[in-house]
């Protein structure tokens, strides 16, 4: 009966799951500390990257668009004239932020 493991308190099974316990113990913290925050961190990235890409795509293809529809049905086939306008429309926009940002002392 030396050899009862359920006599005995300091037991090779008590330590045995113990080191069980405390391994388990690790890792886990280990994953929610150090890897979880890592897979948030790609996914945000990922979902960032994609839609930078999507939204590039639609503004290129909207200024496309918007191009083509002012030359061909606005002005006449007069691409320097739609030029012109585009040009003004994003002066009068630069203007606008330029004075915002003065005003901000920045």
């Amino acid at each position: 009966m030396e050899n009862d493991p359920t006599r005995d308190p300091h037991s090779n099974q008590d330590w045995a799951d113990k080191a069980a316990d405390l391994v388990e113990q690790f890792a886990t913290t280990i994953r929610r500390k150090g890897v979880e925050p890592l897979f948030r961190l790609g996914r945000m990235l990922s979902y960032g990257l994609i839609a930078v890409l999507v939204g590039t795509v639609v503004l290129l293809v909207t200024v496309t668009v918007v191009v083509r529809v002012l030359t061909d049905y606005a002005f006449a086939h007069h691409v320097w004239i739609t030029y012109l306008v585009l040009g003004g429309i994003n002066l009068i926009f630069g203007v606008f932020l330029i004075n915002k940002m003065k005003s901000h002392d920045i």
